[in-house]
């Protein structure tokens, strides 16, 4: 439970499934935590499209997803790239793994989900080319994630030159907590920040062990299509600081 919930007594809100004409999302109370356009559309216009150049760094990368959600990044991959990702999740809650083949029914998507403790789980499993922290506990990143162990963790169970992703939404707690947050990533990798977009909450950091701005940059503009859309992804790349 949040701390503006636990101060002012506030129920925790519910998971749910809301299907609409255009997109399925998946909800927490009224915070959405996945949105799957229809109608052949990939994109969101929200912080989800900004992971979708990830694997263009790569001729056939190995994903880790820690926090599911309700796969919005898994649904673009495969649309965009097919199945040359192999994709893999693993989630903490198995409601929220449930409500993920619910929001995903109809749609084709071969990935390796995971029930576990994702801050341990990469303890042991490694060879990953990109590795993606979308984990909340109501509107806050969980505190394991934050400790230089879990983030020394990422760094050895990544490839040389393996990318870290982290969706950081600016919470009260987590914003105060973001330049240190910083400091400790940059002690391991090279940490830049993707924009997604002036009306939304969110930071997208990349973390990099080898790759620099320049190089990513560059990888994005030759291997990332547009041709489902994304040019404001592509534009909010090559404004990468």
């Amino acid at each position: 439970m949040s701390f503006i919930r636990k101060l002012f007594g506030i129920k925790e809100p519910e998971f749910n499934v809301v299907d609409e004409e255009d997109r399925k999302e998946l909800r927490y109370g009224f915070v959405t935590y996945s949105r799957t356009p229809k109608n052949g559309k990939v994109y969101t216009g929200s912080y989800w499209d900004f992971f979708a150049p990830l694997p263009a760094l790569y001729r056939s990368p190995k994903v880790l997803m820690i926090g599911l959600g309700g796969g919005t990044i898994f649904f673009q991959y495969r649309k965009l790239y097919g199945d040359i990702p192999s994709l893999s999740a693993v989630e903490i809650d198995q409601k929220v793994i449930d409500l993920y083949k619910k929001s995903m029914s109809g749609s084709s998507i071969d990935a390796e989900i995971i029930l576990g403790d994702g801050s341990t789980y990469i303890e042991t499993h490694k060879g990953y080319d990109i590795i993606i922290l979308d984990a909340y506990i109501s509107d806050y990143i969980p505190k394991p994630f934050f400790d230089e162990k879990f983030i020394d963790r990422v760094h050895e169970a990544l490839n040389e030159e393996g990318v870290f992703a982290i969706n950081y939404a600016m919470s009260i707690r987590d914003m105060l907590s973001f330049n240190s947050y910083i400091g400790k990533l940059e002690k391991r990798f090279y940490v830049y920040r993707v924009s997604a977009g002036s009306m939304s909450g969110n930071t997208i950091l990349i973390c990099s062990k080898k790759l620099r701005k320049d190089e990513i940059i560059s990888r994005v503009k030759k291997d990332f299509s547009t041709k489902f859309g994304g040019e404001h992804v592509l534009r909010a790349y090559e404004g990468m600081f």
